[in-house]
């Protein structure tokens, strides 16, 4: 198994079990980062690497893109009304079951 797809299904699990919106919403939007550097095979020793997640996730798979940008909207939408949505977990998790191998 792949490092990067390891620790994006790690992070999904802590995404899953944490109580702590902060926590649960920075383990979604690193689970996301990973996932894109194992679907895209990217090198995270690459300088500009993030932006290069970034860029591969808008060009070859919006879907991952959509949920990368709704979890970085909740982030705001937490810091504002304190309230967390929690779909967003299940949301990711049938994005990387469906593509990550078990």
């Amino acid at each position: 198994m792949d490092s990067h797809e390891y620790l994006a299904k790690n992070l999904l699990e802590l995404a899953e079990i944490s109580r702590d919106p902060v926590v649960k919403l920075s383990a979604l939007l690193d689970c996301l980062e990973e996932y894109a550097l194992f679907k895209f095979q990217l090198k995270d020793s690459i300088v500009d690497y993030r932006y290069l997640i970034i860029e591969n996730m808008k060009k070859s798979d919006s879907k991952i893109y959509e949920l990368y940008s709704e979890v970085i909207d909740e982030m705001f939408n937490y810091l504002i009304s304190g309230k967390c949505n929690e779909e967003l977990v299940k949301r990711v998790k049938e994005l990387i079951s469906q593509k990550v191998s078990s």
